[in-house]
């Protein structure tokens, strides 16, 4: 995959996997959450997270490890 189809996945789904956000207060979580799960692009039925404090012990940072759908794969 080269990097203009990267920019092209991630702008049409700013929470594919592999995308890290960072520097994120821990409420925008919730946000996160509801924008995979109901996005009306490519929502899904089950997502892993990865969550780490980041070094200035106040932010956080986020990565979507899987999403899963019942009715069809969202990875792509």
């Amino acid at each position: 995959m080269n990097i203009h189809e990267i920019v092209e996945r991630v702008a049409k789904d700013p929470y594919s996997e592999n995308v890290n956000h960072g520097g994120l207060h821990p409420s925008s979580i919730l946000n996160i959450i509801n924008e995979v799960f109901w996005s009306p692009n490519n929502p899904c039925d089950k997502v892993t997270l990865e969550i780490a404090k980041e070094q200035d012990d106040h932010h956080i940072s986020v990565r979507v490890i899987k999403k899963e759908s019942l009715t069809k794969d969202v990875s792509t």
